[in-house]
């Protein structure tokens, strides 16, 4: 099929800041929905998007869109995989993640300072720090690495 160079129809495209997106209505309740969540991600009001979208049906390309926009792996990563199929599902497994990535921080600083408290107050090595709090071989260079970083 043979085209003529500008037979194809001149879209015209307007950039728009999500912030600052409440000020416009969308036609399409899709795109109204996306930028509506987006704007109040990025603005912390979760409970905000949990009271008007915590039971609507989303669709996974309209949570791997809010996942994109807000940067949001896990979103991505909902959508993809079909994990969620309302906001609030999504949310509340966003908020479980987050728990446990805190507590697995938590942890993991935890051991680092007795480690450095045992360096300090008794003049061990961290080795010998380590073979007191019973760490694991395995643990042993993660956290000399974060150790030496420190």
């Amino acid at each position: 099929m043979n085209r003529k160079v500008g037979s194809e129809k001149d879209y015209k495209m307007n950039l728009l800041e999500v912030r600052d997106s409440g000020k416009y209505i969308f036609n399409n309740t899709d795109v109204q929905s996306v930028f509506e969540i987006t704007r109040e991600t990025f603005a912390g009001h979760f409970d905000a998007i949990r009271e008007k979208y915590g039971d609507k049906e989303l669709g996974a390309e309209l949570l791997t869109m809010i996942g994109q926009m807000t940067g949001s792996k896990k979103l991505v990563s909902m959508g993809i995989n079909k994990e969620a199929d309302n906001m609030c599902t999504a949310l509340e497994k966003l908020i479980e993640d987050g728990k446990k990535e805190g507590m697995q921080e938590g942890m993991i600083d935890g051991i680092l300072t007795s480690v450095k408290n045992l360096m300090e107050s008794m003049g061990w090595t961290a080795e010998q720090a380590m073979d007191a709090l019973k760490i694991s071989q395995e643990d042993r260079n993660k956290y000399a690495g974060m150790l030496k970083k420190q």
